[in-house]
């Protein structure tokens, strides 16, 4: 219970750094180093068909969509209770270590890690403890991803997909996402279903789908 309580205080501080960068809710939480190396750079575009977003590469587009729209104070609450409430310290930093077999073998996640280090100023466990964009409780502008890196924009749009449990095939995304302790792999692509986007997720994938130019 104290390292819960000790968390929610330091969340609430850096909630207020957050509103500035608009990267993570816990930026002085302990720090615990993540210092991964690899090789190459290397992904793929979910070839997921849906109604709700461009698809692949044809760039075909869904009608519009009205999304709802979060506070700021529930969007801390939130994120504090889905990210950080369920684990105690020790347990958060041992899923952490045992991760990190996963975010040894992405070979493009050195480049994700200089990104957040160095442009978010991202240097503690929120980097695997949280998404890098909350796509499923508020809504993005063009001019969110400004200077956004191709390959970051990329993961944005595939964490809408891991969020629900998506198994990727491709073993660089598979891998990025196993490093990270909010995702858990539950579902084949095969037996995926877009309709649990909510409408939040729906925009952002629109969005997202038409912004990614990854290869």
């Amino acid at each position: 219970m104290k390292n819960k309580t000790i968390i929610m205080i330091i969340c609430i501080f850096s909630l207020y750094g957050c509103s500035k960068t608009n990267t993570s809710y816990s930026e002085n939480i302990k720090t615990v180093q993540t210092n991964e190396s690899a090789t190459d750079t290397k992904s793929e575009t979910i070839v997921q068909a849906s109604t709700l977003q461009n698809k692949g590469e044809d760039g075909d587009k869904s009608s519009e969509t009205t999304a709802s729209k979060t506070t700021e104070p529930d969007l801390f609450h939130v994120i504090y209770e889905k990210y950080y409430a369920p684990w105690t310290e020790s347990e958060m930093q041992s899923e952490i270590a045992k991760r990190k077999q996963y975010r040894d073998l992405c070979s493009f996640y050195p480049e994700v890690s200089n990104y957040l280090e160095n442009v978010r100023e991202v240097r503690d466990i929120s980097s695997v403890v949280e998404p890098l964009y909350f796509t499923d409780l508020k809504i993005y502008q063009n001019q969110d991803f400004d200077q956004v890196p191709p390959l970051i924009i990329h993961l944005a749009k595939n964490e809408i997909y891991a969020r629900h449990g998506y198994i990727f095939k491709n073993q660089d995304l598979n891998n990025y996402f196993k490093g990270q302790i909010w995702y858990e792999p539950s579902i084949t692509p095969e037996n995926f279903k877009d309709s649990v986007f909510n409408k939040n997720e729906q925009v952002n994938l629109k969005l997202l789908s038409a912004l990614d130019t990854y290869k």
